[in-house]
């Protein structure tokens, strides 16, 4: 019966639809119905009380029975086409905070408690639910597979913790020596069709008086997960809708929640470049508001806790900008930056304010002003930030972007491209997943010009097709992994030490063909790609990281729910006919670069 309960439901609205069309219409011939015969329907219609989206399916359903006779060849056009649909007013969709959500599920009998359970926390149609059987649910896996959904798709729902239990309780029914296949079934082993007075009397048990459908528990789902910051192409795909236009309907927030955000701005918070910090660290940024000239020093220095006694701007020495130099007091009056920027002058006319001009808590602006945030222990931009969604079992690689297994990540797009422009800026994007063992990552990328000559492990890939991978897993540290992986599968990987590792004498380390074996790379182009591909062509690299491997270069334990490490993600292809440099997060250089952790940001361990 798949969505038969929901096809059910549209059915019968468009039979109502073709009724009235037939009482306005039905004595016309199809070449008699004008656009103005059209228009003038609905505002007798309009007049006559019909909500907009009333009259927006009938107008729906008149233009596919006009389209059709354009496709058989009754009519040359198609009359209702151009006439503009009626504005809606979008509902106000109910949903559950999440006491109640604990609250009705508890109040359940308990035939009913699984059925609420796996709708509140998979977003699933009624129909879906019902129809649900016993070979839809992978517990090795963890994923729920609804076949017949109401547009026909198939998806992959990831079972969190609660849906294991609620369905790994559920038990199956013997009926006449067989298994009944549905997972909710009635006690005949008919499939359950209607849950509406249970529900009721579960809501009315839960003390929730205001008007609660079934249907609201998918509404539920979807606003959690917006609440929670899930992104809305993640929501959207969780719930099966085609157009996001869709989604954006349920992006609506509970009041505590909108409390909550408002609340923010009571809180006291470093401004931005050229404001005053009202609480001053004993160390950080001391400068002049930002000017019109970018091009201006970032002051570092420990602190005077009154004003004035910083001294009077001068510069009393320099050093080159370190990942470890916002974490570590340098001597006070001395400078950092990021430049000399070319055609900008001398250091020290870039390095000398106005006499007097450097005040208590006054933010100085670096070269760009974008590359000041970053590198401020306290006045940081909103950040990017990507959450790992962790799996029972990451499998083996195979490089399919479509597997179910990879419907549980969030993706992430490789969007800056700001060094020289090839005409040519191809799709990146990338997926993240982590078991027990390892880190999953794959790239999917919709390319042209595509080459793979590099095919010895720690051959130079970057010449190539390719997409990279750069972390720092350990707290406080810049040192970084960087994996690089063209097209073809072939890898290059190595250790970057952190500023303070290069002064203690500790050098790039270049990982090993045992290390090689470790992580295996799985690849949908051929190894060799030579000539160089022009047409368009879609790619995937899919490669697993084994934790062993970063306790081995990093003395780090494996990690768990909460730990954060920082990344990039990348894509280049230098010597193809038209190379480009592009990454996920921002990268503040005038030319490529991607070894900069000061862009590394957050990905956390879901």
């Amino acid at each position: 019966m798949g969505a038969d309960l929901e096809r059910e439901s549209t059915y019968h609205r468009d039979q109502l639809s073709a009724k009235w069309l037939q009482e306005a219409f039905g004595k016309k011939l199809l070449s008699e119905i004008t656009r103005r015969d059209v228009e003038k329907y609905l505002a007798q219609r309009k007049e006559a009380g019909k909500a907009p989206a009333t009259l927006n399916r009938e107008l729906c359903c008149l233009k596919n029975m006009l389209r059709k006779a354009v496709d058989w060849g009754y009519l040359k056009t198609n009359s209702a086409w151009g006439v503009k649909q009626q504005r809606e007013t979008l509902k106000e969709f109910e949903f559950l905070t999440e006491a109640e959500m604990d609250q009705v599920i508890e109040s359940c009998a308990p035939h009913l408690r699984a059925i609420v359970t796996l709708a509140i926390h998979t977003g699933m149609r009624r129909g879906e639910v019902f129809k649900l059987e016993w070979r839809d649910l992978d517990f090795k896996n963890g994923f729920i597979t609804v076949r017949d959904s109401k547009n026909g798709d198939t998806r992959h729902i990831p079972m969190n913790s609660t849906v294991r239990q609620a369905t790994e309780k559920q038990t199956t029914r013997l009926l006449d020596g067989k298994i009944c296949p549905l997972v909710f079934s009635s006690d005949a082993g008919q499939m359950v069709t209607d849950v509406k007075k249970g529900f009721a009397g579960a809501l009315k048990r839960a003390g929730i008086e205001r008007h609660i459908r079934f249907h609201d528990l998918r509404h539920t789902f979807a606003s959690h997960l917006v609440m929670k910051g899930i992104d809305l192409r993640t929501v959207a795909k969780l719930l099966g809708h085609r157009d996001i236009k869709m989604t954006m309907r349920y992006s609506h927030l509970g009041a505590d929640h909108l409390q909550a955000a408002v609340e923010v701005l009571t809180q006291r918070t470093p401004q931005r470049p050229g404001g005053v910090i009202d609480d001053v660290p004993e160390f950080g940024v001391l400068a002049v508001d930002v000017a019109d000239d970018v091009y201006r020093a970032l002051v570092v220095g420990q602190l005077s806790r009154e004003p004035g006694k910083f001294g009077q701007g001068r510069v009393q020495r320099r050093e080159e900008p370190t990942e470890g130099a916002q974490g570590r007091r340098v001597r006070r009056g001395s400078c950092i930056a990021h430049g000399p920027p070319q055609g900008v002058g001398s250091w020290p006319q870039l390095y000398r304010p106005p006499p007097g001009s450097v005040k208590r808590g006054r933010l100085y602006s670096p070269v760009p002003p974008s590359y000041l945030v970053p590198h401020l222990p306290f006045s940081r931009s909103p950040a990017m930030q990507y959450t790992i969604a962790r799996t029972t079992n990451l499998g083996s690689a195979d490089a399919r972007w479509d597997r179910p297994l990879w419907a549980a990540a969030q993706t992430l797009e490789v969007t800056n491209f700001p060094w020289k422009d090839s005409g040519h800026r191809p799709k990146v994007q990338a997926r993240l997943l982590y078991d027990d063992q390892a880190l999953g990552l794959i790239f999917r990328v919709e390319d042209r010009y595509v080459r793979a000559v590099a095919k010895k492990f720690q051959d130079s890939v970057c010449t190539d097709s390719c997409c990279e991978f750069f972390v720092a897993p350990v707290p406080g540290s810049s040192a970084y992994l960087n994996f690089e992986v063209n097209c073809g599968g072939t890898m290059l990987v190595f250790r970057c030490p952190s500023p303070e590792e290069r002064q203690a004498g500790k050098e790039q380390i270049v990982l090993s063909a045992e290390d090689e074996a470790m992580m295996p790379v799985s690849h949908s182009l051929s190894k060799n790609v030579d000539p160089e591909i022009a047409d368009p062509t879609t790619w995937t690299i899919e490669y697993h990281l084994p934790f062993a491997l970063f306790a081995k270069y990093f003395g780090i334990a494996t990690p768990r729910q909460g730990t954060t490490w920082r990344a990039n993600f990348y894509k280049c292809a230098d010597h193809t006919s038209h190379p480009h440099w592009g990454s996920w997060a921002p990268v503040d250089t005038p030319t490529p670069n991607f070894h900069v952790p000061a862009s590394f940001q957050p990905l956390t361990f879901g």
